[in-house]
């Protein structure tokens, strides 16, 4: 019993993708062949088939299909008129593939458009205009609420291939409504493209018949993300790929450690605070950090500050890596160059962590410097002078901070 029916899905199916360029007859009837051949497929495999069915998809894919209320899929229905907002509620609603969930579409029809005529207010109206106004508003919605159908709309779509098996996007792309008593004018173009309200929705037909590899599988899931990008901006997407943008959303506003710090910085070269004395010899700092970020995980900067004990300054450059735990705690490693005005050259390695509430942070951190003495400098040229500032040990200070934070 397969066999001739696979001879005939395969000759109708050779005849459908080699006719000359026709346009499938319905949504309908080419989802139909698709599924048709995809059971053809299930049944017995086939490169023919295969070949047949890419095309298949293709000409789907590339038809905008027309359906209209004087069909039997599009429905237009016309409130009664509001003489407050002078205009008729308008409700085009639609039933493809036994739900009326894929397109729905609610305005208001306003007077002049719908007479294709100037409204002037019926303020500024003579008597004479007032009774003209009332009696075709009369008339109209006599006309249409008679069933003499003087309105019927127009709407556009695509359909393409989706995520999982059977499964289709329902996309408007275009939905007007025409006046037969003004030659059919088109009296109102809805742009379904760029309105929330008709985005596009996924399908399921039944049964669900699956025959991709597992590499095309993959290949559809990535043509899904560029459809997205090219599609429209108002498309409603799947639940899953919804949170999958919430959460790329949510990192891509992460930016790296960018903003100005007001640091109170205590040095000490030693870490022992088990007396007073060495409690009162901390050299308090008051700092300033200036930071960039041209990358997420980079940041570079300078730093300005003021060593009240030494009655010194100074000023210094520094980079580093940072990233991110959660939505708050920003951990991050630095090391930087500070000279300063008692002929001290500092270099400093160290970390911390900020802790991000908005566009203000609270920072607390540590640093070891490495502190070389410029003032011992001596040879013939600058070059001899740094070396033998350098060829003495270095002064090992430690530093905790804290501070508060402005990020942008």
């Amino acid at each position: 019993m397969k066999k001739p029916f696979l001879v005939t899905v395969l000759f109708f199916a050779l005849t459908a993708a080699f006719s000359q360029g026709t346009a499938p007859a319905s949504y309908f009837s080419a989802i139909q062949d698709i599924e048709d051949i995809k059971q053809a497929i299930s049944l017995s495999e086939s490169a023919e088939l295969r070949t047949v069915l890419a095309s298949e998809y293709e000409r789907l894919e590339n038809t905008t299909f027309i359906e209209s209320s004087n069909g039997s899929h599009v429905y237009l229905t016309v409130g009664n008129y509001d003489t407050k907002s002078q205009s008729w509620p308008l409700t085009i609603s639609t039933v493809f593939f036994g739900t009326g969930e894929l397109f729905s579409f609610q305005t208001n029809l306003n007077y002049a458009e719908l007479m294709g005529k100037r409204f002037v207010k019926t303020s500024d109206m003579t008597e004479r205009q007032v009774t003209d106004y009332e009696e075709s508003v009369s008339a109209y919605d006599n006309l249409l609420h008679s069933g003499e159908g003087i309105l019927y709309a127009e709407l556009y779509f695509k359909i393409y291939r989706w995520k999982e098996a059977s499964e289709y996007l329902f996309a408007p792309v275009l939905c007007t409504v025409a006046n037969t008593r003004l030659k059919s004018k088109i009296i109102l173009n809805v742009d379904c493209t760029e309105n929330t309200s008709t985005a596009p929705k996924t399908f399921s037909v039944s049964p669900k018949i699956e025959v991709r590899t597992a590499q095309e599988k993959n290949a559809d899931s990535r043509r899904i993300i560029v459809l997205k990008k090219t599609e429209s901006p108002a498309q409603e997407e799947p639940a899953e790929t919804a949170d999958t943008e919430q959460t790329d959303s949510k990192k891509s506003n992460w930016r790296g450690r960018q903003g100005v710090f007001v640091l109170a910085n205590l040095e000490r070269s030693d870490m022992d605070f088990s007396s007073l004395d060495s409690i009162i010899n901390i050299s308090p700092c008051l700092q300033g950090d200036f930071n960039f970020a041209p990358l997420k995980f980079l940041f570079l900067g300078f730093d300005v500050g003021v060593n009240f004990l030494e009655n010194s300054y100074y000023i210094g450059y520094f980079n580093g890596l940072n990233f991110q735990l959660g939505k708050h705690i920003v951990p991050f490693a630095r090391a930087g160059l500070d000279a300063r005005t008692n002929g001290m050259l500092d270099i400093r390695l160290g970390g911390g962590s900020d802790f991000v509430f908005g566009g203000v942070a609270f920072t607390a951190g540590y640093n070891c410097s490495l502190r070389y003495d410029l003032n011992t400098a001596s040879g013939e040229n600058f070059f001899q002078a740094v070396k033998s500032a350098f060829s003495i040990d270095p002064t090992i200070l430690h530093a905790i901070y804290v501070g508060l934070g402005i990020r942008w």
